[in-house]
């Protein structure tokens, strides 16, 4: 369509977005709406898909995010790929509407919410309030006056809980406004004393009351003021609102009188307002402003100005009405939901008893408290405190979205309640299940599948303040109290400010926990019960590790001067302050170091007309630059734009060349779609300049609370880096802190013992027992079951397996409760080979029918599966928990060299271990093991204990699920590629998964000295790995094409069964072998083509007498067929080969469509419009 931004050169013509639900005369779809936007969205989007329109006559209808209803229809979007590619346009999709919203814009005056993206008081707003909620002020400011509050909301528990319920949202209420008071404000407000805070709270629910009144009357604006007049409502909303307005006065009144009382010496020093100078090192002693006071005396870095006071009064009141009620109503529901799942109070209070233990909350907690923040996102998802946002396209063009195009001045509006019960992203969307969010099954979503405080540059400021009183609330409530939901709760919701989601009716009671059951020191390993003696194999015994050691680094001290007369220069782009900060502290170590460091903005390196001629600062022509930046929203920092756009001129081009840099990234990957977006581009560009790199990137992400250890780490690898490049040994200070010791095992061996002594000593009821005991691992997160497979067949010929090939088909039967989707992953647990096995339990002298006892000396991921303080068979325990076949690290190595006895293997070792080209030649090309070096230098003496913590964890393989829940519902199955042969250094290799698989079920040897019968298999561990929605079939009606080749057929299969299923007919694949030995699923597929469901195209690499054919070429040979499905809107998908096959795959298809003009980014369209999906791997 002309006119159209995002579809030029696509080639195809843009759709108009569906219709949702049929209109009636004069009101359009207005009764829809009747139950709230909350309740509505849920059902339209299961009758009418995730995208449709609804009209709303001019009017009708104000909502929270802007006036719905020009009279043209809006958008409803809950389409996760669809809203990402939203956001990617900020000039087609904007924030319009609120200064035509007078309901809202009227009380809150021009606030960073009220305001929209063409005004200018948002940006000078945004910029000068934005650097408050930045990642240090979060640690350095708001953490521990957070805390603070929590233990007066603590003394309000004691006193007012017990056996009366509690309305728990007013008394959320009236924390979240106190908080919001002392750690924003740097006042307290008296919300819980009769104090001007509980003022605003009562005037702030006056107002909410009678909004909920009147909205239950009707749902017509127009009406709605009808009736405000007859009712008196009308009088007694300025009343109440006079009544708010006194208290933000009053603020403004205390906070001025702090800030003099503090600059003539008397105030709290800790509140300073000194500015931060350019010194190095200045901002860490500089006091920090809290928001009020940025609002207040910060000037505006862009244009000067600082905000009005008026502007600033409008801020405020939006902060303490937005402010605290979004968090009051999240942390209502958080606490509720914990109250209804005891299981996950539980295990929220293990984690947070394993991990802070009996002393206080430190920041540095927050980062390993995993469960807890899985915890508060599912709250946020299952119950976003905000019903919707809304966008609207340009006024005098249309714009695309996706596939479609959106006219002129549409509003469109994402429910971020019917988002987050979308079925086809959650399954079971009502269920609480914090699981969602754990590391695996978030990484497979979109991450525009999660928005709870919208996303990009309109994006909540706050979210990350929101969160951090959320998790300290929850940690510091649970370690101290008992939640439980009273009988006469009955929750309803309601929306009296226009978008603001308020519960009503949840009572909770609340008892104090009597002690720490269950906890304190664990007891010793005791002995066996017949009073066997035991003997110990450990290795060091080291104490418990702090938790916080990576981030206070000894080296510094350790190495000072190392580094004298080197120059560096550090760069940051930083619009909050924290790279900024990353900056000053990188300065301070390298000076003690010994260096010549200057720091600068990325900016300050470029002149007036975008060469260096001109600059405030000069890049050197020898030296070093590191580049410290944030991103925002995909974007450079507001001092970094000139330098992104200088990166691209002849002038830069010049002065790269030979540079020696190296890059750390902050980002937050609550915002995958833009995480690390700038800070990766200039990586990128410096090196196609010819940089020269320094060390590996760092990212810190703040969402994970791991931006301080990420940016810790990474100095710690530049330091090294430096040292390598400037001829210096790396100290010793250094080395271990960037390789700190492996975790040891205390290894107790119960002489007299045998396996088949063991109470329970079923490897099955073993490994349960582990997964029930693993705090926080991935396998009890992703709802692993043990289990044994039901069929288990070969799908090669004779022929093709008496040469040593195998490729078997896997069938398991599902337990209750577990399902999966078509184009799912099975995640598999492997376990070792017997001969594996055997081999090291040989090299250590132990019997095969070994009893041990273990513990971890430093708690480590790596025990996540080690059954811990129980009786256990050595057998079992090295088969399923540790991965016994990698190549020997230099770290390990490294671990080794001071055990060796003799010195010229210990010097054998030391070079192996510090030279990399030596460890690559001499290990890594021959696939030598760990037991490999052990073997060939007999004079190193290392105790079991030690090595056990030396050996890499066992991980999953991961197998494309190969058939559909339609035709098997109860049941699914994969496709196997056996991998066996011999290293370089002659070593039989067995893939550890593949032949697990293969011979299951699989007995354990008769050597383990147990029965070999079929109460003593070697259990099978899986889980069901959601793919996300990136590999999905369309709707029936969509043609698909699949590429397959060898086991990539499987998720084929599963989509072939699945469209034979729904009588979608219009289904190519292009399958490839090496010959007709390996051809999967023949009858099946051939079956398939003859009954009219498949266009079967099959290549053979490797078949006699048959010119050698890949998958690619055929697609080539069929390109009239290939473009007929183009054309008529097909979707590709492509399974196998990452390296070679996918590549050329593209490559082929984009060259397909570049014969018949669909252009040269046809493919990279279809990528993003997410018609092009790939399920690839190395």
């Amino acid at each position: 369509m002309p006119g159209c931004s995002g579809a030029e050169g696509s080639g195809q013509a843009l759709l108009q977005v569906p219709d949702g639900p049929p209109e009636l005369p004069f009101i359009g779809n207005v009764l829809r709406l009747n139950a709230g936007i909350h309740v509505a969205s849920q059902q339209l989007i299961s009758e009418y898909g995730s995208i449709f329109t609804v009209r709303f006559p001019s009017g009708m209808v104000t909502s929270g995010t802007g006036a719905l209803g020009s009279g043209q229809r809006t958008v409803i979007l809950a389409d996760p790929e669809l809203i990402g590619d939203m956001f990617s346009k900020e000039e087609d999709f904007g924030k319009l509407t609120f200064k035509h919203c007078p309901e809202i814009r009227g009380p809150f005056g021009a606030s960073l919410f009220t305001t929209d993206d063409d005004e200018p008081i948002y940006h000078q707003a945004a910029r000068v309030i934005r650097p408050a909620f930045a990642e240090r002020c979060l640690r350095d400011g708001f953490f521990d006056k957070i805390v603070q509050c929590s233990e007066q909301l603590r003394s309000e528990l004691l006193r007012t809980g017990g056996a009366l319920p509690l309305d728990f949202h007013a008394l959320m209420s009236q924390y979240a406004l106190e908080v919001l008071g002392h750690a924003a404000f740097g006042l307290e407000l008296g919300c819980f004393d009769g104090g001007i805070g509980q003022d605003f709270l009562e005037a702030l629910h006056g107002i909410a009351e009678i909004s909920v009144r009147q909205a239950g009357q009707s749902s017509f604006n127009s009406v709605q003021r009808a009736l405000a007049r007859i009712t008196g409502d009308s009088r007694a909303i300025p009343v109440l609102k006079a009544r708010m307005d006194r208290v933000v006065a009053e603020i403004v009144r205390r906070k001025t009188g702090q800030m003099a009382s503090r600059e003539a010496g008397a105030g709290d020093a800790g509140l300073g307002s000194c500015p931060f100078s350019k010194k190095a090192g200045s901002m860490a002693a500089c006091p920090m402003k809290d928001v009020m006071e940025r609002m207040m005396t910060e000037a505006d870095p862009k244009t000067g100005e600082q905000l009005p006071e008026d502007n600033v009064e409008a801020q405020l009141l939006t902060l303490l009405v937005a402010g605290h009620e979004s968090t009051s109503t999240a942390m209502t529901m958080l606490f509720y939901h914990v109250a209804m799942n005891p299981h996950v109070e539980q295990r929220l209070l293990q984690e947070i008893r394993s991990v802070v233990g009996d002393g206080p909350l430190k920041y540095e907690h927050l980062a390993q408290l995993k469960y807890v923040y899985q915890v508060v996102k599912e709250n946020l998802r299952i119950n976003t405190p905000s019903s919707r946002f809304m966008k609207t396209s340009p006024p005098d063009r249309s714009v695309s979205l996706g596939p479609y195009v959106i006219p002129p001045g549409t509003d469109i509006v994402v429910p971020t309640w019917g988002l987050h019960h979308n079925a086809k992203v959650w399954p079971e969307p009502e269920k609480f299940d914090p699981d969602r969010f754990s590391e695996e099954n978030s990484a497979s979503r979109s991450p525009y599948s999660f928005l709870p405080f919208s996303y990009g540059k309109r994006g909540c400021m706050g979210a990350q303040f929101s969160l951090l009183q959320q998790r300290v609330t929850l940690i510091e409530t649970i370690r101290n109290f008992h939640l439980r939901v009273d009988p006469s709760t009955h929750v309803t919701w309601c929306e009296p400010l226009k978008g603001e989601m308020i519960p009503h009716g949840i009572k909770l009671q609340v008892t104090g926990r009597l002690g720490h059951d269950g906890q304190g020191a664990s007891a010793g390993v005791s002995a066996g019960a017949s009073g066997a003696k035991e003997g110990t194999l450990s290795g060091n015994s080291a104490g418990a590790s702090d938790a916080g050691k990576l981030l206070m680094p000894t080296w510094d001290s350790a190495c000072e001067g190392l580094l004298r007369g080197r120059d560096l220069l550090i760069l940051h782009g930083s619009n909050m302050g924290t790279c900024e900060d990353f900056a000053d502290r990188l300065l301070a170590t390298c000076e003690g170091l010994g260096m010549r460091c200057r720091r600068a903005a990325l900016d300050d390196v470029v002149g007036a007309d975008f060469s260096r001629v001109g600059a405030r600062v000069e890049l050197p022509k020898e030296g070093m630059v590191a580049v410290i930046s944030s991103t925002y929203n995909g974007k450079a920092p507001d001092n970094a734009v000139r330098f992104e756009q200088w990166l691209q001129t002849a002038d830069a081009a010049a002065a790269i060349p030979g540079l020696h840099v190296a890059c750390f990234g902050c980002g937050n990957k609550q915002w995958a779609g833009t995480y690390m977006a700038f800070p990766r581009r200039i990586e990128s560009n410096l090196l196609k300049l010819g940089a020269k790199m320094l060390t590996e990137m760092g990212e810190g992400d703040a969402d994970s609370g791991q931006a301080e250890s990420a940016f810790v780490s990474w100095k710690l690898a530049l330091a090294a880096s430096i040292c390598k490049a400037q001829g210096i040994r790396i100290p010793l200070a250094i080395r271990e802190s960037l390789n700190p010791s492996a975790p040891s095992f205390e290894v107790v061996l119960h002489l007299g013992k045998e396996a088949r002594d063991i109470e329970g000593v079923d490897a099955t009821q073993i490994l349960e027992d582990a997964l029930a005991r693993a705090k926080g691992s991935f396998l009890k997160n992703c709802r692993a079951w043990v289990t044994q497979v039901s069929l288990n067949r070969e799908l090669l010929t004779d022929e093709a397996v008496a040469q040593g090939r195998s490729t078997r088909h896997i069938e398991v039967d599902l337990p209750e409760g577990h399902g999966y989707r078509a184009g799912d992953h099975l995640g598999v647990w492997g376990a070792n080979p017997d001969e594996v096995v055997a081999a090291h339990m040989d090299y250590f002298r132990l019997p095969h029918d070994s009893v041990v006892s273990l513990s971890l000396l430093r708690q480590s991921d790596a025990s996540c599966l080690v059954p811990l303080q129980r009786k256990t068979d050595v057998w079992s325990t090295l088969a399923y928990c540790f991965d016994l076949q990698q190549p020997a690290s230099m770290a390990q190595i490294e671990v080794l060299a001071p055990l060796a006895v003799c010195p010229a293997e210990r010097a054998d070792l030391e070079q192996l271990s510090s030279d990399a080209g030596c460890h690559a030649a001499k290990v890594l090309a021959g696939k030598r093991t760990l037991l490999e070096i052990l073997t060939a230098y007999g004079s190193v003496k290392l105790p079991f204990g030690k090595f056990l913590g030396m050996l890499p964890a066992m991980k999953p393989r991961f197998y494309s699920i190969s058939s559909s829940p339609i035709k098997c519902p109860n049941s699914l199955s994969i496709t196997v590629s056996v991998v066996t042969g011999t290293t370089p250094s002659g070593r039989k290799h067995i893939g550890v998964c593949s032949n697990h698989l293969k011979e299951q079920p699989r007995l354990r040897p008769a050597s383990v000295g147990l029965p070999a019968d079929a109460e003593h298999y070697m259990p099978l561990i899986l889980f069901v790995k959601d793919s996300g929605e990136l590999f999905r079939l369309p709707e029936p009606n969509v043609p698909v094409i699949l590429v397959g080749p060898g086991t990539g057929v499987a998720p084929m299969r599963g989509f072939l069964q699945e469209r034979a299923a729904q009588g979608a007919r219009e289904n190519i694949l292009f399958f490839g072998c090496r010959d007709r030995h390996e051809f999967l699923y023949q009858s099946e597929l051939e079956e398939l083509q003859a009954s009219g469901y498949l266009k079967l195209f099959v290549a053979l690499s490797r078949e006699p007498s048959v010119p050698k054919t890949y998958v690619q070429n055929l697609i080539e040979q069929e390109s009239d067929l290939v473009v007929d499905f183009l054309q008529r809107g097909a979707r590709i998908y492509v399974c196998g080969d990452a390296s070679r096959m996918a590549p050329e795959v593209r490559a082929t298809f984009q060259r397909v469509a570049e014969k018949i003009g669909l252009g040269d980014s046809f493919v990279a369209s279809m990528v993003k419009q997410g018609r092009y999906c790939e399920d690839v791997w190395a």
